[in-house]
């Protein structure tokens, strides 16, 4: 699967595993952002993954999502997401402006929607396996602290790389 158009009549979904599959574009999501019921969410091996920001991204276009690849999404990574698209940018001004009104507002944020690329339907996307476990080393960042983590995460790693090494014959045909 690569394209998510006609999920959008699915009201009901709850549920949706998309994980494995050829998804590697962010403007798919625009199908299923609008599904009022849909919690929990599952991209994994997917190109899609390798995107600059792809958690933040997903977050703030379905922000009633639950779980996204299986982890539990805390209110932190939220918060990132809407801060990265600058929905916090008129109240951060109007607070400035309000203690400092001789003052100029400047925007400091570090990250923003605009450091994104910008996607095309006929990009020519190459996945690799280092795109993989780079994504999958920044998924596994917030779970640095405990032993069981790290097991979890190599664990995880391991399975990348055996499902890269089953399916390597179609990455490279591309």
């Amino acid at each position: 699967i690569s394209k998510l158009k006609g999920l959008e009549e699915n009201e009901y979904l709850r549920f949706l595993d998309l994980s494995g599959n050829q998804i590697d574009k962010g403007r798919q999501i625009c199908y299923i952002e609008d599904l009022p019921l849909l919690t929990e969410l599952d991209l994994s091996f997917n190109p899609i993954m390798t995107r600059k920001y792809y958690r933040l991204q997903i977050l703030y276009k379905i922000p009633q999502l639950r779980i996204l690849d299986g982890q539990e999404i805390n209110p932190e990574e939220k918060v990132k997401a809407e801060n990265l698209h600058g929905l916090d940018h008129d109240d951060r001004k109007t607070i400035f402006k309000s203690l400092l009104p001789e003052e100029e507002f400047v925007d400091r944020r570090i990250k923003t929607f605009q450091d994104i690329d910008a996607e095309s339907d006929d990009d020519d996307f190459q996945l690799t396996q280092d795109d993989l476990m780079q994504a999958e080393s920044q998924r596994y960042s917030t779970t640095r602290g405990s032993q069981a983590s790290r097991r979890s995460a190599k664990s995880d790693r391991t399975s990348m790389t055996e499902f890269m090494s089953e399916h390597e014959s179609e990455y490279n045909s591309k």
